[in-house]
């Protein structure tokens, strides 16, 4: 765990000071506590911004915008930065005003090899699931992102409806967090070739059509 947390800590030193993601600031081990690392501190996540209705388009803009950022200046670094877990947890509110990436737990820079792999699987690309669908790449990233405004932008009872393979029509209350009965579901629905949802557009007419095509 130690080792995992110092290879955090020094992806994020590696990528300096860019506003969009979460900056940090000490990094250290205490006898009592363990090991501790000291970061910006950052409202709340995406998770929270949420709602059960759909989002302002304006709202979505600004989210995907920000988070774009990041992944700008991770995948342009050298060696190449992978994230692997952006979520919605993931996505930051900051004081400023903008949206910072967090997380890097599940890092790595790209041709090195790792052994963990606990990543979120509602929002995992094909390729991280199953290596025989392709090589780790940026689009991995991108894939994930794509997955989390889409959920942001049609809210949490419109977003369900798109899965029904996923989610029960019927039940009562929906979770917030990706439940064990549901990560075999996700697989497969990432995994598989014939699963798609429609864009945005078609379910929220007045959306815009960039937005939706993005």
């Amino acid at each position: 765990q130690t080792d995992v947390l110092r290879s955090e800590v020094e992806l994020l030193l590696a990528m300096g000071s860019c506003p969009y993601i979460v900056q940090v600031y000490g990094f250290g081990i205490d006898e009592e506590v363990g090991p501790w690392i000291g970061m910006e501190l950052s409202g709340k996540s995406l998770k929270h911004a949420i709602k059960d209705t759909p989002a302002n388009p304006d709202d979505v803009r600004h989210v995907l915008h920000d988070s774009l950022m990041a992944p700008a200046v991770v995948h342009a670094s050298d060696p190449q930065i992978l994230h692997r877990d952006i979520k919605p947890n993931n996505i930051l509110h900051s004081k400023y005003g903008h949206w910072q990436i967090a997380d890097f737990g599940l890092a790595k820079r790209s041709g090195v090899e790792d052994t963990m792999n606990f990543t979120t699987v509602q929002y995992a690309a094909p390729e991280l699931l199953d290596s025989t669908l392709g090589q780790e790449s940026p689009k991995m990233d991108l894939y994930s992102l794509g997955m989390v405004v889409y959920e942001y932008a049609l809210g949490k009872k419109l977003y369900r409806k798109q899965f029904p393979s996923i989610y029960d029509p019927y039940a009562s209350k929906a979770t917030e967090s990706t439940t064990l009965d549901e990560r075999p579901k996700w697989m497969y629905w990432h995994t598989s070739q014939q699963m798609t949802v429609p864009k945005i557009k078609e379910l929220i007419p007045d959306f815009p059509e960039d937005l939706s095509d993005t």
